[in-house]
C-alpha cells in the first residue's frame, strides 16, 4: 500500500509511506472521500471491531496502593521523565509542567514575546516582512490572515487602540476605502476582476464587469487563477476561500469583543465573498468543502449570517479548526 500527503488538493507531495505485511489478506469495503483523488491499488481495514453490546459495569477492586502525599515518593512511585523540580509536599504532588498556566500574570514570558511580533520584521518577502506590515499592505489572503494574528494578538494583550486600529484595515479590505485605502499595484488579471481597477478595493463591490456578476470577489486572489471568466480557476476561487477563512476570523474575533456589528460590515461582505464560491460549484467550478481550507468557514457563515452552504467536517485550517464543534 502506498500513501501520499500533499496540502489543499494543490499537488505537491509533501511525503509518501508505503507498508508491506506478507500474507496479509483484506475484504473490501465502500470508500467515500471528498473532493476529487487519483486512486490505484486501494484496500480498506476497519481501524476498529465494531461495538455490539454495552460494557460491563466497572466495580470496585482491592486497593493496590495508596498515598498521601506528605513524605517522598516510596517505591511505588517511578518518574518516566525524572523532573528534579517536582515537589511532594502538604498532600499534594507537584511539578512545573502541571503547574503551568498561560492566563493571568504567571504568561509573562509569553506576553513579552506577543508584545514585540505584530511588527517585528521577520523578512521572507520584500514587502510584506511583518504581520502588520502584511495586513496594511496586502490585498490578499496574507493579510487577511496578518490581520487575524494582529487582532488576536492585540485582544490577548488587551490593547485596544490596536484592535480599533486593525478594525480600520478590515473594513477597508472588505470595500470601506473611507476607513483604510489599500495601495498595492493589481495586475492585469486583478483588474479584469476589479469593479473599479484604478481606485480598487480588495473585494469589489456589487458590479457587473462585462455582464459578469463579480460581487464579492478577492481580485487580487480570483485572479490567479486567470482573468476574468465563469466559473472562475480553480487556483483562483482557492486562493478566494483562503482570504474568507482569514477575513471570517478577523470579523468573528472582533463581533466577540465589542464590534457587534462586524458581520454587517460593507453589506455583509463575507456573504458576498462565499455566494462567489457558491456560484462557482454552481456553474461546474470548485466549492465548497474540496481542500483543507474551505471546510471550516461554512460553519460560522452559517451561524452568523444565517447562510445554507454545504457543511462537512471541519479539521483544521490554515488559521482556525474544528469549528463544526464550535459552532455546528
Amino acid at each position: 500500500m502506498t500513501a501520499r500527503l500533499n496540502d489543499a488538493g494543490l499537488g505537491d507531495v509533501y511525503g509518501e509511506a508505503q507498508l508491506t505485511v506478507p500474507g496479509l489478506r483484506l475484504g473490501s469495503a465502500p470508500v467515500r472521500w471528498l473532493g476529487s483523488a487519483e486512486v490505484d491499488n486501494l484496500t480498506v481495514r476497519p481501524v476498529a471491531k465494531p461495538v455490539t453490546r454495552m460494557a460491563d459495569v466497572p466495580r470496585t477492586g482491592d486497593l493496590l496502593s495508596a498515598d498521601d502525599f506528605n513524605a517522598p515518593l516510596g517505591a511505588d512511585w517511578s518518574w518516566v521523565r525524572p523532573d528534579a523540580k517536582a515537589t511532594v509536599a502538604d498532600g499534594k504532588l507537584s511539578w512545573p509542567l502541571e503547574n503551568a498556566d498561560m492566563t493571568g500574570s504567571s504568561d509573562v514570558t509569553f506576553r513579552t514575546f506577543l508584545s514585540t511580533i505584530v511588527r517585528r520584521v521577520i523578512g521572507g518577502h520584500g514587502v510584506w516582512d511583518s504581520l502588520y506590515h502584511t495586513q496594511i499592505r496586502s490585498a490578499t489572503n496574507w493579510g487577511a490572515y496578518a490581520g487575524a494574528a494582529r487582532i488576536a494578538t492585540s485582544l490577548y494583550l488587551g490593547d485596544t487602540a490596536d484592535v480599533a486600529a486593525a478594525s480600520k484595515v478590515t473594513r477597508g479590505f472588505l470595500g470601506e476605502r473611507a476607513a483604510y485605502k489599500f495601495w498595492d499595484r493589481l495586475s492585469s488579471a486583478a483588474q479584469s476582476w476589479s469593479c473599479a481597477p484604478t481606485n480598487y478595493t480588495p473585494v469589489n463591490g456589487t458590479c457587473r464587469r462585462a455582464g459578469l456578476l463579480v460581487d464579492g470577489a478577492v481580485v487580487a486572489d480570483l485572479s490567479r487563477g486567470g482573468s476574468r471568466r465563469w466559473p472562475p480557476g480553480d487556483t483562483g476561487v482557492q486562493y478566494q476561500l483562503e482570504s474568507i477563512q482569514g477575513m471570517g476570523l478577523q470579523v468573528e474575533l472582533l463581533y466577540q469583543n465589542g464590534y457587534s456589528d462586524a458581520w454587517q460590515w460593507q453589506n455583509q461582505a463575507l456573504r458576498r465573498m462565499a455566494n462567489i464560491v457558491t456560484r462557482s460549484k454552481t456553474s461546474g467550478g470548485t466549492g465548497w468543502n474540496e481542500t483543507q481550507a474551505s471546510r471550516q468557514m461554512p460553519w460560522l457563515l452559517d451561524t452568523r449570517l444565517g447562510m445554507r452552504i454545504p457543511r462537512a467536517y471541519s479539521g483544521m485550517g490554515r488559521a482556525i479548526g474544528f469549528t463544526d464543534w464550535l459552532w455546528g
